[in-house]
């Protein structure tokens, strides 16, 4: 999906815990750059502690803030693939903060099940889905 000269970044909630085998396990190239939420102010710190509240706003801000430093570092990122489940919320924040595809497992999902269930463009027809 990307040009020869871009890379995909990886997004994740501890970058201390995407080890080497797990790139490995999953073909993806040692050199992929990865940064993690954790030096944020809420996303980590609530999701890893299991903490009943989180403030939105600042987890957003935690997402916006490590994809920048990411960005800044490489220059060469042409999409943002999130690795933990629980960061799908602010993908559409970074979408428009960066001009940049984000994928993660919810966005796998939807593409899956479009397969699946395809939407139905006749109007004559009833739709599969109902």
């Amino acid at each position: 999906l990307l040009p020869k000269n871009k890379k995909v970044g990886i997004l994740t909630i501890h970058k201390p815990s995407l080890k080497e085998e797990h790139l490995k396990a999953a073909n993806v190239p040692l050199n992929t750059p990865i940064i993690g939420t954790e030096n944020g102010k809420e996303f980590s710190r609530v999701i890893l502690n299991d903490e009943k509240e989180m403030d939105i706003d600042l987890a957003k801000e935690d997402h916006l803030d490590a994809v920048e430093e990411l960005l800044k570092n490489n220059s060469n990122i042409g999409a943002i693939v999130m690795e933990c489940t629980n960061m799908s919320p602010f993908a559409a924040d970074i979408r428009k903060k960066f001009n940049l595809p984000v994928f993660n497992i919810y966005t796998f999902i939807e593409w899956f099940q479009s397969g699946l269930l395809p939407t139905r463009f006749n109007p004559d027809h009833d739709d599969p889905r109902k």
